[in-house]
Parts: C-alpha cells; sequence; structure tokens
C-alpha cells in the first residue's frame, strides 16, 4: 500500500460516526460468555465421571440421548422471573408460561432458565408434595419427574442441576438432578444423622459441591467423586451458598459473608433491630440484601438496604425485602402500581416498565425470583 493511499483511507476512518458500544450489552455477553465456560466445563467432566465402586455414586453424560431440546447456555438471560398463580413470566412479563398445576411455591434461576417448583398451593410448610417443571428462554414448559415434599433445594446459576435429600432406610441421600435431560446423574448417601424439621436436611449447590444441613454440622458432599466432610464456614440447617459465598450467624445479632473455600470472611452484617431480620444473598454472590421478612402488623414498612460483599457500600431501596426479588446476575425488582421496577444493586437507580396486560401490583400469590419462600 502507498504512502499517499495510506493516508487518504485513514483520513476518511476520522471521518466515519461511530456509535460507542452499549455497556449493557457488553455486560450481557461477559455474563453469558462466563457462564457457558462454566457450563463447558462442567459437561466435559461430566462425561468422564467413573462409576465409583459400590455403585453409591454415579454420574452420566449430558449429552446422551434423553437430552431435551434446551437453548445452549450463552443464550439463557430469563430477566426478572415472577409468577402469579400458576402463570410463570420470564424477562420482566415479555415470556409467559402457564404451569399445569394449582399455584407456584418458588422460582429458581438455572445455567437451562428458571426452574418453577410448584404444587396443589403456594406454601412451603405443610404444603403438600412439591413438583418441578424448566420454563425455557422461550416459554417452553418442561416436567421434571422429581416430586418432593416438606424439603429445601438447592440450585446453581450456572448449572443445569437441582440438588436435594431425601431419607431412604433412615440413612440421608443427596440427589442431582439434571433438568435438561431430566435424568438423575448423582446419588449420595451422607454419614450424618438428620432428625430436623424438614423431611429431609435442605440443601445448596455450587459446582460440584453440595452443602447439606445436617444434624451436628453442615455436611460437604462432593457429588461427581462422593468424597465427604464437614464445614463451619456454613451455617445450617437451612443453609446458605451463593457465588462461592455464604451467611453463617454470630451471636451478637451480626451475621458474616464467608469465602467458603478458605473460611475468609468478606463482610460483617448487622440485622435490622426485628426477630424476623435476615440476610439474602444474591444468586451471583456479590450482593447482599438485608430487611424484615415478615409484614409489619403495625402496617409500616421498613426499607431494604442492599450491601456490596466487601465494599461495605449500601443503598436504600423503598419497602421490606419480602416485597423484591433478585435476577440471576445481582439486580433487584419488584411489582409496583406502577409497573415492574427494576434496581441496580450498586447504584440504586431503577427503571420502571409496564406489566403484561391485566397484571397488576394487587395480584394475590405473586412469587419473585431469586426470593427465599421455603422456611
Amino acid at each position: 500500500m502507498t504512502e499517499r493511499l495510506s493516508q487518504l483511507i485513514h483520513d476518511e476512518a476520522r471521518g466515519l460516526d461511530i456509535p460507542a458500544p452499549s455497556t449493557d450489552a457488553i455486560l450481557t455477553r461477559g455474563r453469558r460468555t462466563r457462564r457457558r465456560q462454566q457450563a463447558l466445563t462442567g459437561a466435559a467432566a461430566l462425561a468422564v465421571v467413573a462409576v465409583v465402586a459400590g455403585g453409591a455414586v454415579f454420574a452420566g453424560s449430558i449429552g446422551d440421548d434423553t437430552a431435551r431440546d434446551i437453548a445452549p447456555a450463552d443464550t439463557v438471560d430469563t430477566g426478572p422471573s415472577f409468577a402469579v398463580g400458576n402463570t410463570v413470566y420470564l424477562d420482566g412479563g415479555k415470556v409467559q408460561a402457564t404451569i399445569a398445576d394449582k399455584a407456584v411455591k418458588s422460582l429458581y434461576y438455572t445455567s437451562a432458565g428458571t426452574l418453577v417448583r410448584h404444587g396443589e398451593n403456594d406454601f412451603s410448610d405443610r404444603g403438600g408434595p412439591q413438583r418441578f417443571s424448566l420454563v425455557t428462554p422461550n416459554g417452553d414448559v418442561l416436567p421434571v419427574s422429581v416430586v418432593t415434599e416438606e424439603t429445601v433445594p438447592g440450585v446453581d446459576p450456572d448449572q443445569p442441576y437441582l440438588a436435594y435429600a431425601v431419607i431412604t432406610d433412615g440413612r440421608v441421600e443427596v440427589v442431582v438432578h439434571d433438568i435438561t435431560t431430566d435424568t438423575e446423574v448423582a446419588r449420595v448417601p451422607v454419614t450424618d444423622d438428620f432428625e430436623g424439621g424438614w423431611n429431609a436436611p435442605p440443601v445448596a449447590i455450587e459446582g460440584d459441591l453440595v452443602y447439606v444441613g445436617t444434624d451436628t454440622a453442615p455436611t460437604v458432599v462432593n457429588w461427581r467423586t462422593g468424597e465427604e466432610s464437614s464445614t463451619d464456614r456454613v451455617d445450617g440447617p437451612l443453609v446458605q451458598v451463593s457465588g462461592g459465598r455464604s451467611v453463617v450467624q454470630r451471636a451478637d445479632d451480626h451475621l458474616t459473608v464467608l469465602d467458603v473455600a478458605t473460611g475468609e470472611m468478606l463482610d460483617l452484617i448487622e440485622l435490622p433491630p426485628s426477630e424476623y431480620g435476615t440476610v439474602l444473598l444474591s444468586p451471583d454472590g456479590r450482593y447482599a440484601m438485608v430487611g424484615d421478612q415478615v409484614a409489619d402488623p403495625g402496617g409500616e414498612s421498613a426499607d431494604t438496604t442492599v450491601r456490596t460483599i466487601g465494599s461495605g457500600d449500601e443503598v436504600v431501596l423503598d419497602g421490606p425485602s419480602y416485597d423484591w426479588g433478585w435476577t440471576a446476575d445481582g439486580d433487584l425488582f419488584r411489582i409496583t402500581g406502577k409497573g415492574l421496577q427494576t434496581c441496580a444493586a450498586d447504584s440504586g437507580i431503577c427503571d420502571t416498565t409496564p406489566l403484561p396486560d391485566g397484571l397488576s401490583a394487587e395480584a394475590a400469590e405473586v412469587k419473585l425470583g431469586g426470593q427465599l419462600y421455603e422456611s
């Protein structure tokens, strides 16, 4: 290329009006890429897991013939997910799906879509059988052949698994179910006993580890290898682990947020002056919602504090914490008289969009994704 031609090309390029890239698009793509990489890593590992002697632990390939028509992990973005009655709304209401059951109990974010726990009513305690369905980002409803009762399951937003515990012949077992293939991929016996207020101990899952709220101390099970240990980095029996972080109660009405891998204390959070004060981590573990999980009988509602873990930065949002849900990527949302309000957890900046036609803020039996309904 001659020097003159090169100069002409550069002069022309400088005169072009090129719009700035969308920050939201870049962030969304980055999050999706991260999830895709983790999903591919997990799939590769699962494909080579060997059967453990005795058959107590087993795993199957994600890519077997039982796979259902699920979108790739890097296209999954269900946005704010909520339910009214037995209708589930994804992406703030842009996608709707009907669950073939009486009511929705709770919603969980997974790498394959929004997992719905449903049954004869919207109760979590003494509510009868708990059934599950996967709602994909395009609104397809895929039943999951798992039925539990009076138990607290666990999911990981970056994986397509549902984890739960059962008691078989008096012994606790951890079960991991692939919701994309609707197959059980692991069943691991746990040494410790459980005599708590559920039919089986509550669990949380992250990566290869399932945290089980057993009697003496939470048990950690590697569901791929069957390796088991106990931990003091997670509270039980209602275990809470998100983004590699856990919430642990202290005797002085403070909660600590720990790195579950190292035990490092990442944050110290003072509970609200209420016997029902709670701290609920975002699904990605970056933020904590601090508030009151029970309505004030006097009619006054406390505000909700949202804290960035580790920095101590806080923003305050109107209304009690039970009115707010999480998105998978750590934004907050709620249904108001003006529409669906979505807020950034780090800045408190909010945006309101209209609700789907026919839906109002007074709708009964509203369930929000990322909110804790188990007790």
